[in-house]
C-alpha cells in the first residue's frame, strides 16, 4: 500500500492511505489523528478519537493518548486477570520505571491493586489485606528480602498510609525531561498520605520531602535477630 511523508509534532511518520482517510476524517472533527496509525479497523479507531475529543484531547494539544488493549483482555473483561491475582503462585506487581520509560508506565500497577480490584471493580473484587500482603510481604519474600514488607519490632520500617477512598490514577503525560529531550511516561496518583521509608517520610499527600533514605540494595536480606 503506497506510503505518504508527512510531519506530525516535528517527527516524520509514514502514514498509508488508510491512515490519511482516517485523519481526514477526524480532522473534520476537530480531532487530530496523530501518530496513532493501525492499518485495519477504521470504526474502532473513529471510536476512540471521539472519545479522545470528549475526554479533553484536542485540549491535551494533541499528546492525548490511545490505549489499545492486547493481552489479558481477549474476552473484553478482566476476568482471566483476575483469576491470576488470585492464584496462590501468583507475585503481583511490575512497576517498570526504567526500561521503557518512553513507551509505558507500569509504576501505575500498585495503584490500579487498589483502586480497580479492591475499590472500584463491580464484581469479585479483592480483599485489600490480600492485596496489601501480597504486595508487601509476599512479594519481599519471594525476591529474598527478608527484612521488609510487615510492621514488627526488627523489620525495615517502610510505610504508606493509604486513604483508600481518595486512591486514584491520574492521565498518565509524556515528558520530555531526560537528557538530550529524552521522554518519559509519568502517571501521577492519589490518595498516599504519607510515604515512609527507613523511618523517614520521604512523600506527603503526593509530594516529595527532602529526605531520601533509600539506599541500593545488594542481594538477598536476613531477617532481623529475634
Amino acid at each position: 500500500m503506497p506510503k505518504h511523508r508527512i510531519t506530525v509534532n516535528g517527527l516524520v511518520v509514514l502514514q498509508n492511505e488508510l491512515d490519511l482517510e482516517l485523519d481526514a476524517r477526524l480532522r473534520e472533527r476537530g480531532t487530530a489523528f496523530g501518530t496513532c496509525r493501525v492499518a485495519r479497523g477504521l470504526g474502532y479507531l473513529d471510536r476512540r478519537a471521539v472519545q479522545i475529543r470528549e475526554t479533553g484531547g484536542v485540549g491535551d494539544d494533541g499528546f492525548a493518548m490511545v490505549y489499545v488493549t492486547s493481552l489479558n483482555y481477549a474476552d473484553g473483561n478482566l476476568d482471566a486477570v483476575h483469576t491470576m491475582l488470585t492464584d496462590p503462585h501468583t507475585i503481583p506487581g511490575l512497576s517498570d520505571g526504567g526500561a521503557h520509560v518512553g513507551t509505558i508506565c507500569d509504576v501505575s500497577f500498585p495503584t490500579t491493586l487498589l483502586e480497580h480490584w479492591v475499590r472500584e471493580r463491580d464484581r469479585d473484587r479483592i480483599p485489600v489485606e490480600f492485596i496489601v500482603q501480597r504486595q508487601a510481604r509476599d512479594t519481599a519474600r519471594a525476591v529474598g528480602l527478608l527484612d521488609r514488607g510487615v510492621l514488627a519490632p526488627g523489620y525495615k520500617a517502610d510505610i504508606n498510609v493509604i486513604d483508600l477512598d481518595r486512591v486514584r490514577l491520574r492521565r498518565p503525560q509524556m515528558s520530555f525531561d531526560l537528557p538530550g529531550g529524552g521522554r518519559r511516561l509519568l502517571q501521577r496518583a492519589e490518595g498516599y498520605r504519607h510515604t515512609i521509608v527507613s523511618g523517614a517520610e520521604v512523600y506527603r499527600d503526593g509530594e516529595p520531602t527532602e529526605d531520601l533514605p533509600g539506599r541500593l540494595v545488594r542481594g538477598a536480606q536476613p531477617a532481623p535477630a529475634a
